[in-house]
């Protein structure tokens, strides 16, 4: 066998090798709780918002969109629940816009909540994870 096939043959073998073992442990469920809850604003219950939580001491972040009755499961990637910790949570809900040109140029949909729920840095939601229920009241006021 050439010096070349052999250096082709390690080389997939340890190719190989890596994806195995990352498909053994990427996308674990590790360390993840379940977290649901509701977002009512002004008592109402808010559908089509995303959630988005943000962990404090960084990491990646979980997110869910509520249905009709306001109710959330919050997933990280592809799975259910979030890391155990600290997290500011973010909500927002943005106008469903139709195009009835296609030639105009696209606009940014209108933001329906009130604009301090949707940024980090002033959003006063909190949750810590495990931590029961994750319900938020959002006023427009």
């Amino acid at each position: 066998m050439s010096y070349l096939m052999k250096s082709s043959s390690r080389t997939g073998i340890v190719l190989l090798g890596g994806v195995l073992a990352c498909l053994a442990g990427c996308g674990k469920k590790e360390n993840l709780v379940s977290v649901s809850g509701t977002v009512l604003l002004d008592g109402k219950p808010l559908n089509g918002a995303v959630v988005t939580f943000h962990p404090v001491k960084g990491g990646p972040t979980g997110h869910a969109k509520t249905d009709a009755s306001g109710r959330f499961t919050v997933m990280t990637g592809t799975l259910g629940g979030i890391k155990p910790g600290e997290y500011i949570v973010t909500v927002q809900k943005t106008e469903e816009l139709t195009r009835t040109d296609p030639l105009a140029p696209e606009k940014p949909p209108a933001l329906l909540t009130p604009v301090k729920y949707a940024n980090v840095k002033t959003s006063p939601l909190k949750y810590t994870a495990p931590g029961g229920p994750a319900n938020f009241e959002l006023s427009s006021k």
